[in-house]
Order: structure tokens, then C-alpha cells, then sequence
């Protein structure tokens, strides 16, 4: 039997203790005074804040103890040094990939956002930085096949902690709801625990895991990983666990709804059929047929499951003149006449020719506000649009009763998924106004966090006919455009470029060469669950929920490749 190498278990740490932390923060948010926000400048967390604290907390221990074994004149400078000249080019890329992160952080446009966590994300330049520290530890110090059944060992039961909250929320007893809940994640503060409520339905599925999305990509990662202790352990004890929290994942996963998730586990299926098959002919035709129907089920999903975008108003803004609208391709000015008592309601074409109205869906209503001023309601199927006149001129006046000058209304830009903005919840909005952000960050991000800044949170019209009129956009619902748009289009090449080697690597290690050894049902496991995790970030974010067991997994996968490459030899 191998040496156990205890340090491993500040990783472990990262794996089970993390996920599992739940307590109510109140910070600042750096937004007060902004228009399109609603003003409030404190944000109260209960998933994000304390799990950042505590991996930029164990990444200093790690970077710590990484830095005393390096100067240390002993064999553990020796294997450290040689695991990372084995893995140069990832280095490398690790490397460029923390330095852009770092620069794009100190050019932000909001640096305590980057380096100290924004609303509702919490993931900084520390905690990614963090994550590269995590992945280096996770690597170096998974050193043998015992110390890797060890980790496993301990993660089951993380695993099962966690699927036992999320089996009880899916039977209606959430535990963060109870009484006992609600005082332990309010202790040490002055928060009422009766105040508490969370935005799920009951029968939702969200775990620990703050959004039911992540409950999807935190499945997909780990259940190859748990699954694996059926073939790995000789404890039939572990092997019935194993399964029995397998399972267990899977019913949160069906409580969590996440679509994205099945979406995941179908992929990795897929991945695991591929790598089981031996001829090389006939895995390439599988690659390809797969590939083949994933591009054919995109596209069925965009022109038949989704439906095509039919908004009414499709463009607004204010001037001297009135409001501009235009509506089903048509562009009408709505004015006073003439004076501020606006008492009368004025159509007129975009060149100033008085036109007849009303039109068929669109109801103009005039308007007086409690402060004295006089406007007009532009309402049309749900969308409900305030003017209002003053100093000789039109304000849009937001949901939070800021009056926005022509200027600062945006028609945002866009590029793909024409006439699918309501795709998959809305996210064909989001990532049709992402994507080109990514040419106007091209090398330098716009900062960690700071993705609320980048997105057109001040394009009203389009928020409103996305039903987002309430809520500020603060991620891109997709790992990619996340990390091209926050930290640059080169470090989401780099960042990709460490996972394309991985899975290049994997794929021959692990194709067609199936093995019953325990280095290689692990590493065939992890390859796996990175894949689904990957497929999942296409419609999910990177999150200091789930990101910190990717990143152990990730180090641990490369480690445990090298396990498996020298049996082989």
C-alpha cells in the first residue's frame, strides 16, 4: 500500500466543505447612484460571499504550503518541479491565463467589483486566481492511486450531504426554509430569521448551489466521479454508496428542472460510449453522428421548440420632439401639444407629418406624476413604456422612476440568434448582446465581475420585451462568453486551450482501451465529468458554487493521466 499524502486534504476541503457553505452576508454592491439599477447599494447573500472567502482563504494555505515544499532541500521539491515541467505548456497557459485575468481586474471600470466580488457573482480576480492555485495543488499533490481513493472516499461523503439537502427541497422540506435553517445561516447577525424567503418554488431543487441551473452543472461534473466508487473500491459498503448517492444525484437533478444539466449528462453518455468503443473506424463514425445530431437537435430546438421573437415595439427613444416608437416597422413621434400642461396627445410620421391613430395594439394614455409633471403611457401586450416632459424636453422614465434623456437609451447591438432572443429562458437575448462584446474586449476584459458594466443594462426597451424590466443582467448564462468578455478573448483562448489538451489527452488514453485498474476507471470518470461540465458552461456560468470541484477535478484529471500513461508503459 502507498503513502496517503495528507496535504491532499486541503483539496478535499475545496471539494466537500465549500459547496456546503450557506450563511447570510450583507455587503456593499458599488451600484448606488447608477439609473438603471434600483438604488439599493447593499446586497444580502447567503451562497456566493462566504464561498468566495474561503477559496481565496485556501488558496493562500495552498500557495503556502507549495511555496515551503519548493524551498525545501527535500524529495518533495524534486516531484513538485518534475509534475510541472511534465505539464509545461499547461503552465504556460494557467499562467497567461491569471496574468490577463489580473490586468483586466486593475483596468476595470468598477476595481472593487474585480478584486473584492460583484452582485450576485463573487467570483474576483482572487477567487479566479485561486482556482489556478487550487488546480496546481490538486495536481501536485495527488501523488499515487491510494491517495486518489482516499479523495474519493472523502467526497462521497460531501456528495452525499448535499444530496440529501437536495432530495429533502425536492420533497417540499427545504432545510435552508425550517426554522433551525433560518436561524443557522442568520447566526452572528441582526437579521430577523423569519424574515428569510428564497425565490424558489417549493419542489425546486437548487441544493446549496444558489441557482437550480447550477444543481445541473455541479450533476453533470460529479456523477461520473461518484459512480466510479462502484468498480473502484473493494468495500461493498462504498460500492452500495456509491450508487445509492449516484442515484440520488440524478432525482436532484429531475427537482432541479435544469434543462441544461439532462443536456450535459446526454453529452457525457455519449462521450462514455465513444471511449468504450475499440475500432477506431467506427468511433469516428459515432464522433461524427453524434456531432451530426447535436447540430441537427440546435437547430430543430431554434425554429420549432423556440418560438420566433414577435415584438410589437421594437425601438424607442426620446428627443425635443417626443418619444420615438416604432411600432411593427413603423416609426411614430408621440407628443403633447404643445405646451407642459400636456393635455393633448400628438401623432406625428418620423418627419414631423401629422399622422391618425390609434393603431390596433398600441394604447397611448396621457399621464400626470405625483411630482407635478405631465407625460403619456405607451402600453402594447404587456410592455408599458413612461414619458414624461420637462425642461422643453422627453425623458423615458425607467421601472425605478429615473428619468433617462435621450442620450443614455440604448439600442443595443447584436450578433446571432435572429428573432430567438426568448431562447432557452431568455438566454438568445443575453448572448446576442454578449457576443460582440467579445471583439470590443479582444485582449483585456472588461474585470471580473464587471460584466454588469459591459452588458446594455441601459437598452430599456429590449430588457422590457425580454421580461428582464426588474432584473439586471449580471452574467452571460454561458462559461465562454463569461470568461472572453470579463477577462479578455485571449485568456478564453488560453482557458480553452488548457481543457483541449486535457481532452486530447484523455482521448488517448482512455479510447477504445478500457481497463478495470482503479487509476484508470477514476481518470476515464473525471475525463467524463469534465466534458459534461463544459457542455453545461455552454448555458451556464462559471460560479464559486460549482467552479472550485471543477478545478480540483481538473489538476486531479492531468495527475491522475499520468497514473494511467506510466501503467501503460
Amino acid at each position: 500500500m502507498q503513502k496517503v499524502e495528507k496535504k491532499i486534504l486541503a483539496a478535499v476541503f475545496v471539494m466537500v466543505v465549500i459547496p456546503l457553505l450557506v450563511h447570510i452576508a450583507i455587503v456593499e454592491n458599488g451600484l448606488e447612484g447608477i439609473v438603471w439599477f434600483s438604488g439599493n447599494p447593499s446586497e444580502v447573500d447567503f451562497f456566493l460571499v462566504w464561498k468566495s472567502y474561503a477559496i481565496v482563504g485556501i488558496a493562500i494555505v495552498m500557495a503556502m504550503i507549495l511555496f515551503v515544499d519548493m524551498i525545501r532541500k527535500n524529495d518533495g521539491i524534486a516531484l513538485i518541479s518534475a509534475k510541472i515541467k511534465k505539464e509545461k505548456v499547461i503552465m504556460i497557459l494557467l499562467a497567461g491565463y491569471a496574468v490577463l485575468t489580473i490586468i483586466s481586474g486593475f483596468l476595470a471600470h468598477d476595481r472593487r467589483a474585480a478584486f473584492a466580488g460583484g452582485l450576485a457573482q463573487h467570483e474576483s480576480v482572487l477567487v479566479v486566481t485561486g482556482y489556478i492555485i487550487i488546480c496546481l495543488f490538486s495536481y501536485c499533490y495527488l501523488k499515487n492511486i491510494d491517495t486518489l481513493v482516499f479523495v474519493h472516499g472523502l467526497f462521497l461523503v460531501g456528495a452525499a450531504i448535499i444530496s440529501i439537502i437536495g432530495i429533502m427541497q425536492l420533497a417540499g422540506q427545504d432545510i435552508f426554509m425550517s426554522d433551525i435553517g433560518k436561524r443557522i445561516i442568520t447566526t452572528f447577525s441582526d437579521i430577523d430569521p423569519d424574515r428569510i424567503t428564497l425565490k424558489f418554488d417549493p419542489g425546486i431543487v437548487y441544493m446549496t448551489l444558489y441557482n437550480p441551473d447550477y444543481t445541473g452543472s455541479y450533476v453533470a461534473l460529479v456523477l461520473p466521479f461518484t459512480a466510479a466508487g462502484i468498480l473502484i473500491s473493494k468495500k461493498m459498503a462504498v460500492k452500495i454508496l456509491s450508487a445509492v448517492i449516484s442515484i440520488m444525484l440524478l432525482i436532484c437533478l429531475v427537482g432541479s428542472q435544469s434543462r441544461t444539466g439532462f443536456i450535459a449528462i446526454g453529452a457525457a453518455v455519449v462521450l462514455f460510449v465513444i471511449m468504450l468503443i475499440k475500432k477506431p473506424v467506427v468511433r469516428n463514425i459515432v464522433i461524427i453522428a453524434s456531432l451530426a445530431c447535436a447540430v441537427l437537435a440546435g437547430v430543430f430546438y431554434m425554429n420549432v421548440l423556440s418560438a420566433k421573437d414577435d415584438f410589437a415595439i421594437d425601438y424607442m427613444n426620446v428627443s425635443e420632439e417626443g418619444a420615438l416608437i416604432r411600432y411593427k416597422g413603423e416609426d411614430i413621434v408621440i407628443s403633447t401639444y404643445p405646451d407642459e400642461a400636456g393635455n393633448e396627445l400628438l401623432y406625428m410620421d418620423k418627419g414631423g407629418e401629422s399622422i391618425s391613430t390609434p393603431y390596433d395594439e398600441l394604447n397611448v394614455s396621457l399621464k400626470d406624476y405625483d411630482n407635478g409633471e405631465h407625460g403619456f403611457n405607451v402600453f402594447c401586450r404587456g410592455i408599458s413604456l413612461d414619458f414624461v416632459k420637462a425642461n422643453g424636453t422627453y425623458y423615458y422614465r425607467n421601472v425605478y422612476g429615473n428619468d433617462i434623456p435621450g442620450k443614455d437609451i440604448h439600442n443595443s447591438e447584436r450578433l446571432g440568434f435572429p428573432e430567438h432572443d426568448r431562447l432557452g429562458n431568455g438566454r438568445g437575448y443575453i448572448w446576442s448582446r454578449s457576443i460582440p462584446l467579445l471583439f470590443r474586449y479582444p485582449v483585456i476584459g472588461c474585470g471580473q465581475d464587471n460584466f454588469i458594466y459591459a452588458f446594455p443594462n441601459d437598452d430599456y426597451l429590449s430588457l422590457l420585451n425580454n421580461e428582464y424590466s426588474s432584473q439586471i443582467v449580471t452574467r452571460p448564462h454561458n462559461l465562454y462568453l463569461q470568461t472572453g468578455v470579463q477577462s479578455g478573448l485571449a485568456s478564453l483562448i488560453l482557458f480553452l486551450g488548457v481543457y483541449v489538451i486535457y481532452f486530447i489527452k484523455g482521448l488517448k488514453l482512455y479510447a477504445g482501451n478500457f481497463r478495470k485498474t482503479k487509476a484508470y476507471i477514476a481518470g476515464l470518470s473525471i475525463y467524463i465529468g469534465i466534458a459534461g461540465y463544459m457542455v453545461a458552461g455552454l448555458a451556464n456560468d462559471s460560479t464559486v458554487c460549482v467552479a472550485p470541484v471543477f478545478w480540483v477535478l481538473l489538476g486531479t484529471g492531468f495527475a491522475v493521466n499520468h497514473m494511467v500513461s506510466k501503467s501503460n508503459r
